[in-house]
Formats: C-alpha cells, structure tokens, sequence
C-alpha cells in the first residue's frame, strides 16, 4: 500500500509539473513577445511606478490572508482546509477596510516618500494606488485558492488560471499603452489579470462534500487553534520574503533616479521570466509533493528528491548564466536604444540573484516541515546583506550596476544559507 502511495505521489508529481510548466511556456512566451511593444508604449519612468506598486502589494499580500493560504496545504481533511480558506477570507477582507481608511487619511504619501523624491512620479505612484485595495483582494482570493489546489495535488486549474492572467496582463497593458495611459495602463492590467485569475479559481471547492454546515463555526474553532501559531511564523517569513525581493527595488529608486529604477524593473522581468518557467512550476509541483512525503514521515525519500532536483537546477542553470552574459550586447537593440541601452548592464549584475532563485528556491519546504522560525532568520540576514549591499555602494558613489551586483551577491549567499538551513533539518530528522 505504502509503496502504490509514492508511486501515486510521483505520477501527481510529474502531471503537476507539466501542467504548470506548460502553462509558464504560454505566459513566458506571451510576455516576452509583448515586451519589445510594451517598451515602446511606456518609458522607464512608467515600469518604475508599476515595479513600486507591484513591491508595495507583495509586502501587503505578505500579511492580508494571515498566511493560512500557507496553511491550508497542511490540512488533514477537506473540512478543515475550507475552515482554513474561510479565516484567510475573513482576514483578507478586515485588512482590505484597513488598507482604504489608511488611503483615505493620506498614509500613502509616506510610503511614496520611501520610494522616490522625483515630484511626477510621486504623484503617479499616489494615482496608482488607489488601485491596492482591488488588488490586494484579488491577490488574496487567488492565494487561497491556490493553496486549495495544492492541498488537493491537482494543479491543472492552477496552470490554466496562469495563462489566463497572462493574456489579460498583456492584452490590457497594449490597449492602455495605444491609448496613452502612461504608468496607470500597466498597473491596471496588472491588477485585471490577477483577479482574471482569482475568478477562474473560484470553481475549484464546488461540489465538495465538506460536512454538516451546522459544524462549521466549530471546525473553524479547530483550525484557528491547530493552525495559528503555523500562520504566524508564516506570516513573518512571508513578510521577510517579500521585503527582500521588492528591497532592492526601492533602494534602487531611493539612491538612484527613476530611470534606473525602471531599468531594474523591466530587466527583473527579462531575468525571471526564463527562471519562472522553471520555478514557479517546480515550486508548486515540489511543495505538494513535499507536503505528501512530510505526512507520511517519509524523510529519506525527501531528502534524496530535495538533493537530486537541486542538482539538475545547477546544471539548468548554466545556459541562464550565459545568457545573462550577453545582456548588454542585445538590450539596447531589442527593448530600443534610446530609452533601454542602460539597461543590459543592470540584467548581467543580477546574474548571482537569478542563479540563486532558480538552484534553490523551488524546493523551499520549510513550511511544510513546520520550521517558519529558521527560514525567518535566514531571510533577516540576506536582507540585511542586501541594504549593507546598497548602503555602501552609495557612500563609495558607486554607479547603479554596481550596487546591483553587491545586492545579487548578497541574494545569492541568502540562497546558500536556506539550503544549509534544508540539508540540516533533513539530517535531524533522519537521525
């Protein structure tokens, strides 16, 4: 019986993969396609604005479900994982209303005083805003549903989901550039995309059995009980985890002008997009996988697939190095030498930063093994390295590209030590 359960396990495995790499090929394929037009339509100015609205709603994503979109994964039964989804729900939406009264009383402006001191683009990134409320609900509903479909190992929904998004991000972004939108075109398709992809979702729980709804208050009891303490520390390293991919971001818009600031953010866009055909596939397919094995105490099994799968990623990701090498030979040409020459020298200095997200990101399992605390400390000390990184790259007058590879080398050395943090706690377990 045990055995049919891995080999059951492995197959899910397998089709959960495929079905979210293929729907990365169409997205990558899409988005990479679209590029070249979009970078026409916008300036650097207007991707600066949308790379800060995008980093504001991941550090506000972080935090608006409480996380249990992370917990419900690890529900042990159906009705428990819908008491899951309905407190991420009720958490999503108290901090929705916080987010307006807080938009409502002006606190915007300090945080676009964090991100930049150009006068226009301030007041785009104050008009752009008003979107986060939207977009921090879309954002949520996806979440959970997302993570109803990996507790259920069935991705299929999932991938679909991200084809659509995809097609409406690029779709809306075209027609707001043609018609002259400037920074709220991309942030708006930006924004439809997402709860594109929520809507599609929502189909995923019907016709369940999940128990007597006369149950449910008490079954949410549990879960808030069993779960909370998980969703904290999930919380927090949600929170860390976000931060340290949007830091770069606002120090390059804090030390730097919004020009570069737009070169980063499209050049992140160019430099993940190979990766997340990997990644993003991969994390999901690992992380339900993982969740399975975790389960049945199958460590051993575990720990063999983590090493193996970080091996093969090595190997995938010598060709992404070498294309990273030629960035500033065929940014200019490509995306328009006026605007984007720049740009190709800031893609070969994230060269450390994306080798380090596609070796070891994928196979982050610590909230499955229940171990929030020591991936929280990790990512403290790669941001920490991150804002040394800019820091001193300001005070030594450092041109941009500079501090962007300081940065990357810190990102990378954060990698490194998750995987340590990995090795060991599989090796505690197997002691």
């Amino acid at each position: 019986m045990k055995w049919a359960l891995k080999r059951l396990s492995a197959s899910r495995f397998s089709r959960n993969f495929f079905s979210i790499f293929r729907a990365n090929v169409f997205a990558q394929i899409l988005t990479f396609a679209s590029l070249p037009v979009l970078s026409r339509l916008y300036n650097p100015k207007d991707f600066g604005v949308l790379a800060a609205f995008l980093a504001t709603l991941s550090v506000l994503s972080a935090v608006a479900t409480s996380r249990f979109d992370w917990c419900v994964p690890n529900a042990p039964n159906k009705s428990t994982g819908t008491a899951l989804v309905f407190l991420g729900l009720a958490s999503l939406v108290v901090f929705d209303l916080v987010i307006v009264l807080l938009l409502q009383t002006g606190a915007d402006s300090m945080v676009v005083s964090l991100m930049t001191t150009d006068p226009k683009v301030a007041h785009s990134l104050r008009e752009v805003y008003q979107l986060l409320p939207l977009a921090v609900l879309g954002a949520g509903v996806l979440a959970l549903f997302k993570g109803w479909c990996v507790r259920e190992n069935e991705l299929l929904p999932v991938g679909r989901s991200s084809m659509l998004q995809s097609a409406v991000r690029v779709a809306s972004a075209i027609v707001g550039g043609v018609a002259g939108l400037g920074a709220i075109g991309l942030v708006g398709a930006n924004v439809a995309s997402v709860w594109g992809a929520a809507l599609t979702l929502t189909g995923v729980i019907k016709g369940q059995d999940f128990g007597a709804p006369r149950r449910f208050p008490a079954r949410v009891r549990l879960a808030l009980r069993r779960f909370w303490k998980q969703a904290y520390w999930s919380v927090a390293v949600s929170l860390l985890n976000a931060l340290s991919l949007s830091l770069p971001l606002v120090l390059v818009s804090y030390f730097y002008s919004a020009r570069e600031a737009g070169w980063y953010s499209l050049m992140y866009t160019v430099a993940l997009g190979p990766v997340a055909l990997m990644t993003t596939a991969l994390s999901q397919a690992y992380w339900a996988h993982a969740a399975v094995l975790a389960k049945t105490s199958e460590y051993r099994q575990l720990h063999d697939h983590f090493l193996l799968t970080t091996r093969k990623l090595a190997v995938a990701s010598i060709p992404v190095t070498i294309g990273c090498a030629f960035a500033p030979t065929l940014i200019g040409p490509i995306f328009g030498e006026e605007d984007w020459a720049g740009a190709g020298y800031i893609l070969f200095a994230m060269t450390p930063m994306v080798v380090g997200t596609l070796v070891f990101s994928p196979t982050n399992h610590l909230v499955v093994l229940e171990r929030q605390a020591s991936q929280l400390l990790a990512d403290s000390l790669r941001i920490g390295m991150v804002l040394i990184a800019f820091i001193g790259s300001s005070e030594l007058r450092l041109d941009v590209t500079y501090a962007v590879f300081a940065s990357s080398l810190a990102s990378l050395a954060g990698h490194l030590l998750l995987f340590y943090v990995h090795f060991d706690e599989h090796k505690r377990r197997l002691a």
